[in-house]
């Protein structure tokens, strides 16, 4: 009986993190949802937040850890979007204004980019000797 009992607990804990989840994901705009996989999708994401009245900026984060640029923040102003580029200390590389959207677009292109591998290419002369799997994980 007190087994039942725990994991009725544990099975309403599970429950409600699981709402609380997937609220929080429902209050983010249509436009933040979408994994940008190609040059439109950017433009897409970035054409819509431009509409969006209840946002004022928007931080992209480099996902490569070892750039020189940490993360980009747009404004939005009277006079059009703001550009602030940071480095890693924190620190303020270079701000543009009067920045558009197609250079905005390339900017986040260039920031969620992959870093290069340093990992030589497979050899592929053995066809007949099965390759190692890799586990493939999204962040």
């Amino acid at each position: 009986m007190p087994f039942l009992i725990a994991l009725a607990i544990i099975a309403a804990a599970t429950y409600i993190l699981y709402l609380r989840i997937t609220r929080e994901d429902r209050k983010l705009p249509r436009y933040a949802r979408i994994v940008p996989k190609k040059q439109g999708d950017y433009y897409l994401i970035l054409s819509y937040w431009s509409t969006d009245r209840s946002s004022q900026d928007m931080i992209i984060h480099n996902t490569d850890p070892n750039a020189e640029e940490a993360k980009m923040i747009i404004l939005k102003s009277k006079d059009g979007f703001i550009m602030q580029i940071y480095g890693k200390n924190g620190e303020i590389l270079y701000e543009k204004t009067k920045t558009t959207l197609s250079e905005l677009t390339n900017k986040f292109m260039e920031l969620r980019r992959q870093p290069p591998s340093n990992e030589p290419p497979p050899d592929t002369s053995d066809e007949s000797q099965p390759s190692e799997s890799r586990t493939i994980e999204f962040k």
